[in-house]
């Protein structure tokens, strides 16, 4: 008798292990394919702008004809 309810109970453990690490397994391998599928790099994506600062000559680049 107590055999039997030891294997039962050695049954039970076993099989809510299974259960558990089987569910964190199947939620890692679907976090991890999330992941891959983000962007690599998020801190380079945006819109860039370009200013052209005044030129430090004062006749702007005009010639005059003399």
């Amino acid at each position: 008798m107590c055999y039997v309810v030891l294997s039962l109970l050695i049954c039970m453990f076993s099989s809510l292990l299974y259960l558990l690490f089987h569910n964190y397994f199947d939620m890692l391998h679907f976090e991890l394919r999330v992941f891959w599928k983000q962007p690599l790099y998020l801190h380079e994506v945006g819109v860039r702008s370009t200013y052209t600062l005044p030129s430090s000559d004062s006749t702007c680049g005009i010639t005059l004809d003399q």
